[in-house]
C-alpha cells in the first residue's frame, strides 16, 4: 500500500462521514456526544485499515478486487447508519435518510473531481489533485447545505413516508454499485467511462433533491393540516368565549337592576363603584362586528391583568366578509403574539399595543404595533417562532397569512428598531371588501 492508496482511502472515508454528519447534525444529540463521536471515528478508521489490508492481501484479480471494493462501500454505508444511531436521538428512518443523503453528497463530489481530472489533459502534481478534490468536495457541501439542508426539518413526523425513503435509498445504492461494475467493464473506452460518471453523478444529485423535495412537501402538508386544525379549534374557542361573555353580560344586566334598587340603602359612591365593576363585561368594545368585539373584550381584560395598555381604534363593520371563526383567528393571533412579546418588557412606557383598522383608498387596512425585546428572524416574510420546538409553534402567523391570501389581501410583518409591525390590507370594491 503506497501513499496514493492511503490518501485515496482517507479522502473517501473523511468525505463520506463528514457529509453524513453534516446532514445528521440537525438531529438531537445523545448524552456524551463528543465521546460517542470519538468512538465512532476510531471504529470506522480501524475498520478501514483492516479492510484495506485485507483487499491488498488478496490475489491480484480484478474481479475479486472490484467485488471487495463494492462490499467495502456497502459496509461503510452500514457503519455510517449505525454511527448516526449511536450519536443522535433518532429512529431507523432518520438514520437511513441521513446516510443516504450523505452518500449522495460524497458520490457527487468524487465523480465531479474524477471527471475534471479526466478532462484536464496536462499531468497534475498529486498535491494539486488533492487540493482540487478538497475544494470540489467543500464547494459541493457548502452549496448543498445552504440550499437544502439548512432549511430542512427531518425530525419526527417529517420522516414518516418510509416508502419514499427506501426507494431513494435503493436508487442511490443500485446506481453507485452498478456504476462500479459498468466503469470496470468500460476500461479501454474513456468516453464511455465519462458518460457513466456523469450518469451516476446526476442520479445521486437527483436522489438527493428528491429526498429533500419530499421532505419539503411533507413539511408543507403538515403546516397546512396544522393551520386548518387551528382554524377548527379557533372556531370552537370563539363559541366558548362568545357564550361566556353573553352569559356574563346577561348576569351583569340583571345585577344592574339589583344595584339600582340599592339606591338610598347604601352610599351613592358605593353604588357607583358597584355599577362600574359590573360594566366591565358589558360590551367594552362596539366596533360594529360582534365577533371582533368578543376578541377585543377578552384580550383587553388580559392586557389589564398583565399591566399592558391596549389602544384600539377599528371599524369592524367592513369586516363582515370574514366569518366569525376567521375574525377570531386573525385578531386573536395578532393580539396573543403581541401580548406575549410585550409582557417580557419591564419598562412600563413600552408595555403598549396599538391596533387600528380603517377603510382608505379602496382598501381596508389593519395595523398592529407593539414593542419587543429581541427582533425575530424571518423566513418567507414571516417571523420564525422563538420557541425551542419549532414543530409545534409558529403557526399563528401562517394562519394570519392564509386568511389574507384567501380573501385576496396581503400581510406584511417587519421590525423597525424595537417596534414590531403587522400591516394587513384587504381590497375593497365600492366600499365593500371582496368576497370569496
Amino acid at each position: 500500500m503506497n501513499l496514493t492508496n492511503i490518501w485515496g482511502s482517507f479522502s473517501y472515508l473523511s468525505a463520506l462521514f463528514i457529509a453524513v454528519y453534516i446532514v445528521a447534525m440537525k438531529l438531537p444529540r445523545k448524552k456524551l456526544f463528543p465521546f460517542r463521536l470519538l468512538c465512532c471515528t476510531g471504529v470506522v478508521i480501524l475498520y478501514k485499515c483492516c479492510s484495506d489490508a485485507f483487499v491488498y492481501a488478496l490475489p491480484p484479480d480484478d474481479t475479486v478486487t472490484l467485488l471487495s471494493r463494492v462490499l467495502d462501500s456497502f459496509l461503510l454505508y452500514c457503519l455510517s447508519l449505525l454511527s448516526i444511531g449511536f450519536c443522535f436521538e433518532c429512529d431507523f428512518w432518520a438514520m437511513l435518510f441521513c446516510s443516504t443523503a450523505g452518500y449522495c453528497m460524497q458520490h457527487m463530489s468524487q465523480r465531479t473531481y474524477l471527471l475534471l481530472v479526466r478532462f484536464i489533459s496536462v499531468s497534475m502534481h498529486p498535491l494539486l489533485k488533492a487540493l482540487m478534490l478538497i475544494c470540489i468536495t467543500a464547494g459541493y457541501y457548502v452549496i448543498l447545505y445552504f440550499t437544502m439542508i439548512r432549511k430542512a426539518d427531518y425530525r419526527g413526523t417529517m420522516l414518516n413516508n418510509r416508502i419514499q425513503i427506501v426507494v431513494s435509498c435503493i436508487a442511490v445504492l443500485v446506481t453507485i454499485f452498478l456504476n462500479s461494475f459498468a466503469h470496470r467493464a468500460a476500461i479501454g473506452f474513456p468516453s464511455v467511462q465519462s458518460y457513466i460518471m456523469v450518469f451516476s453523478c446526476l442520479t445521486a444529485l437527483l436522489s438527493f433533491y428528491v429526498e429533500f423535495g419530499w421532505l419539503a412537501a411533507r413539511k408543507a402538508e403538515i403546516e397546512k393540516s396544522t393551520v386548518l386544525q387551528m382554524a377548527e379549534d379557533d372556531s370552537k374557542q370563539f363559541q366558548i368565549e362568545k357564550d361566556i361573555i353573553e352569559l356574563i353580560n346577561v348576569k351583569c344586566h340583571d345585577l344592574k337592576h339589583q344595584i339600582s334598587a340599592l339606591n338610598g340603602v347604601i352610599p351613592p359612591d358605593e353604588v357607583k363603584a358597584l355599577q362600574e365593576t359590573v360594566n366591565i363585561y358589558d360590551s367594552i368594545f362596539k366596533t360594529g362586528n360582534h365577533a371582533l368585539d368578543i376578541v377585543l373584550t377578552n384580550r383587553s381584560l388580559l392586557c389589564e391583568k398583565k399591566g399592558i395598555t391596549l389602544t384600539c381604534s377599528i371599524d369592524g363593520q367592513p369586516l363582515q366578509f370574514l366569518s366569525d371563526a376567521e375574525i377570531f383567528s386573525l385578531f386573536s393571533n395578532l393580539l396573543d403574539n403581541a401580548i406575549e412579546a410585550v409582557e417580557q418588557i419591564k419598562i412600563p412606557s413600552k408595555r403598549l399595543i396599538s391596533l387600528t383598522g380603517q377603510s382608505t383608498c379602496g382598501t381596508f387596512v389593519i395595523q398592529e404595533e407593539n414593542y419587543l425585546l429581541t427582533a425575530p428572524q424571518f423566513e418567507n416574510n414571516l417571523p420564525l417562532t422563538t420557541k425551542q420546538d419549532k414543530r409545534y409553534h409558529g403557526f399563528g402567523t401562517k394562519s394570519i397569512s392564509m386568511i389574507c391570501e384567501k380573501h385576496q389581501g396581503h400581510c406584511t410583518m417587519n421590525v423597525m428598531k424595537d417596534i414590531f409591525e403587522v400591516r394587513i390590507v384587504f381590497p375593497m370594491v365600492d366600499g365593500e371588501a371582496k368576497k370569496v
